[in-house]
């Protein structure tokens, strides 16, 4: 994120020299702690001033939000941008959660406190005003409210102020000033705006609520009887991992974060990094960290906020932990296994763009023709609405099924350059939504390989490495892209680290892809043992008959045939093919870049008695 413009080599010494400044300033010297194989942050997370302000509100008194007004001196994050666009936007992203959710956690005590008696709530409203119009000056309702109690208690000055301010903020905006509130400043003898204009809420949108992902709050119980580093050290891995998943929003909960094991002693509070209600929740799951020590493990457990049942429940050994080269991958795993559990949760809202985007992609991992046809026909409705439209996996979707086309049928393959059009138009539109979400670079990645563009291929599969290098989905896809382009040892590192971070389940077309990679390795034996495990296609009974014939396996041979003929006849519409034109979708669908490898699955096919050197 911090280097990303210079080779490894350069930015690691970047680094080492950084932590070495770090290390060697007695003021910072005790926030970075190392051992023999890892650096992590050492410090105190309750000294960081979003800790400090989350403390100070949470006490929803006059002197808490006296105090936080202290803390907010700017919009989050102020001048970090560094030109580094994988920083910049981990930046901007950041800033953009903060102020949501901390202005979202005040409205709520402004909500409460509307209904307290005037008199009582007075210095109370002022401070708790005056810090929402810190974090967002163009809050009319806070304006509005500030506004009215000043002139209750005869400030006009400062009212007349107040209404200057919310005034020039909602310019900036090019948002018109309030009816009712011009009227209010008029009857205070304040010089208003004559503009009737009508007033438009200023309330934003949130386009990932509109769709429906899924929420999953992180949540630290109390009373933590382990070690304070090691549970830090998980909470903070498991946070990480789970902000790459696009396909749920996670928070993190910070509420007794601090707190001592012994009783009633306790070091800080907090209401939560950035602030939701976990009494009132508006996320759809709770994943609670908490510690076995009997059995030396820490539990990661999933609940549904709505229904109050586990969907998931994983295990971290606390040995495997303590082994920071190893925690990675084991948080990963437990990681996978609660995003699979999730989205397999049939509590799940119906009808949000995210579920009916979702169905869709349930059947396009079937990886058959059949589940390509239902999937298309949600996704297209999808895509004609305006909600839908605004989805990026929606047009990335639709890209991924009119490829897949091609290589599953050769009625369709005629148009192969409309097909190619086609998918490239949804793959850039969906690029264009969301330049983030490593999905769409995956399919951006096939479709390189199809058009016989392997070096930029291999580029869009490690741009979504970096965004999201502990899916399992990603690192599969990444890992057959590098055997279609040669780089079998690549693929296979990548190919295993997809299988160990998979945890309890492997999807069944990961079989298809560990089959694939198998046979261009050579290994015939894993190749027919995968396709033994995969999805049945067109392409899955190709490679079948191509492995079998090399192993000299005539029933083998025969019953991929058989396979393969009714994968034909299944297609729509039925149709019958000459040599000639089976030859050239078996030819231009392989995406094997190595030319001696691609002429030994022809030459298998031939000898097995599928053309393929018609053409």
């Amino acid at each position: 994120m911090l280097w990303g413009d210079v080779d490894e080599a350069q930015a690691r010494g970047s680094l080492r020299k950084c932590l070495s400044v770090i290390g060697g300033n007695p003021w910072t010297a005790s926030l970075i702690a190392r051992d023999r194989s890892s650096v992590w942050f050492a410090g105190d997370p309750s000294r960081v001033d979003v800790a400090r302000f989350n403390a100070a509100i949470s006490r929803r008194t006059t002197s808490g939000f006296r105090e936080a007004l202290t803390y907010w001196t700017g919009e989050p994050l102020a001048g970090m941008e560094n030109g580094a666009i994988n920083f910049d936007d981990w930046v901007s992203q950041y800033r953009a959660q903060t102020l949501h959710f901390s202005h979202n956690y005040l409205t709520d005590a402004l909500n409460q406190l509307a209904d307290e008696p005037l008199d009582t709530r007075s210095d109370m409203l002022i401070a708790l005003c005056e810090l929402m119009l810190r974090i967002e000056p163009a809050d009319h309702r806070a304006g509005e409210m500030l506004i009215g109690e000043y002139a209750r208690i005869g400030n006009v000055v400062a009212a007349a102020r107040q209404y200057r301010a919310l005034g020039n903020a909602l310019r900036d905006l090019d948002m018109p000033v309030p009816r009712r509130l011009i009227a209010q400043a008029e009857g205070l003898g304040i010089a208003a705006s004559s503009a009737t204009v009508e007033f438009r809420s200023t309330a934003s949108r949130n386009p990932e609520a509109d769709r429906g992902t899924p929420t999953v709050m992180l949540m630290r119980p109390q009373g933590i009887q382990t070690s304070a580093d090691l549970f830090t050290f998980a909470q903070s891995e498991v946070m990480c991992q789970l902000a790459r998943f696009r396909s749920i929003r996670a928070y993190e909960d910070l509420s007794g974060f601090g707190e001592n094991t012994a009783a009633g002693e306790k070091t800080g509070q907090s209401v939560q990094q950035i602030g939701i209600d976990p009494d009132k929740p508006d996320h759809d799951y709770r994943l609670l960290l908490w510690n076995e020590p009997n059995v030396r493990s820490l539990y990661l457990r999933c609940v549904n906020t709505r229904r109050m049942n586990t969907v998931s429940c994983v295990r971290l050994d606390q040995d495997l932990l303590a082994d920071r080269s190893r925690t990675e991958e084991a948080i990963a795993t437990a990681i996978n296994t609660i995003e699979r559990d999730i989205l397999n949760d049939e509590a799940l809202p119906p009808g949000t763009v995210f579920a009916r985007w979702l169905s869709a992609y349930r059947e396009l991992q079937t990886f058959t023709t059949q589940g390509d046809q239902v999937a298309l026909e949600i996704l297209e409705d999808l895509a004609a609405s305006p909600d839908g439209a605004r989805f990026s996996l929606v047009h990335s979707s639709i890209g991924a099924i009119t490829m897949k086309r091609n290589l599953y049928s050769p009625v369709l393959f005629a148009n192969e350059e409309l097909s190619f059009a086609k998918a490239r138009h949804c793959v850039e539109r969906a690029l264009s939504l969301d330049p983030l979400e490593p999905f769409n670079h995956s399919i951006a990645g096939w479709l390189e390989l199809q058009s016989g563009q392997h070096s930029r291929g291999l580029a869009a599969f490690q741009n979504a490495l970096s965004l999201q290098p502990y899916s399992n989905r990603t690192l599969i896809s990444a890992a057959e892209g590098h055997a279609y382009c040669g780089h079998l040892e690549t693929a296979r590192d990548l190919a295993a680290r997809a299988m160990n971070i998979s945890g309890r389940y492997a999807p069944a077309y990961f079989h298809s892809y560990l089959a694939t990679i198998a046979y261009l390795s050579g290994d015939l034996e894993e190749c027919v043992r995968r396709l033994n495990r995969a999805p049945v296609n067109i392409q899955t009974s190709l490679l079948a008959v191509a492995a079998n014939e090399e192993r000299g396996d005539e029933t083998g041979i025969a019953e991929a045939r058989v396979q393969f003929e009714r994968e034909l006849r299944r297609l729509e519409p039925p149709r019958s093919f000459d040599l000639a034109a089976l030859s050239r979708w078996i030819v231009k669908s392989n995406m094997t870049k190595d030319d001696t490898t691609r002429r030994r699955m022809f030459a298998s096919l031939e000898r097995a008695g599928v053309a393929a050197s018609a053409h």
